[in-house]
């Protein structure tokens, strides 16, 4: 995703300069059109990582990222139904910052997998957004 792209769908994305975050603002109300799983501990994870993009209007290349910030507050040391509100009570624009996780190496081929295998889990289940 190159910096400064607009979408026709109302989004937007910027690379952060000098890191390898990127920031995407969706305009308008609706789904985001991407599945996003907690990494780490279910209870409290890290941040929550893109295992899908469900939307053919939104970069694949989401797919894999990690989600740091949601309107620039960070989601690290918040429970998973914290970051869960703040995503679902966000006004729009909508202003996520995603950032590549070197150690999770997801491949768009794999992906569907990968979100099959970790769905299989009892709790969290993903939460399209």
């Amino acid at each position: 995703m190159a910096a400064g792209i607009s979408g026709m769908n109302g989004m937007s994305a910027r690379k952060v300069p000098g890191t390898d975050a990127v920031d995407v603002t969706w305009q308008y109300p609706g789904k985001l059109g991407i599945v996003l799983l907690p990494k780490g501990d279910d209870a409290v994870p890290e941040c929550l990582f893109v295992a899908n993009v469900s939307n053919m209007g939104v970069p694949g290349d989401l797919q894999g990222k990690l989600l740091l910030e949601i309107h620039g507050e960070q989601l690290h040391g918040r429970s998973f139904e914290e970051m869960l509100a703040m995503l679902q009570e966000a006004p729009r624009p909508l202003t996520l910052r995603f950032q590549t996780d070197s150690s999770l190496e997801i491949k768009k081929e794999q992906g569907a997998s990968l979100l099959h295998r970790l769905s299989m889990r009892v709790q969290p289940l993903p939460l399209e957004v």
